[in-house]
């Protein structure tokens, strides 16, 4: 699973670079509250702040 946080796709450079959607994105915490609610946990994850999340969940 991967997630990019708004502050990497919407900047200058990367809005025209990467097409990423716009709408209903999160940032880490509202991620790991949806993937607790939807029964996963998020076994292992590297996160760089503001830029995004690459992670292994499992049920």
């Amino acid at each position: 699973m991967e997630e990019l946080y708004p502050p990497l796709y919407l900047n200058a450079v990367t809005r025209r670079v990467l097409l990423h959607p716009t709408q209903n994105r999160f940032h880490s915490r509202d991620l790991k509250a949806a993937l607790s609610r939807a029964g996963l946990f998020l076994h292992a994850f590297l996160e760089s702040g503001f830029l995004g999340i690459l992670g292994v969940t499992v049920r």
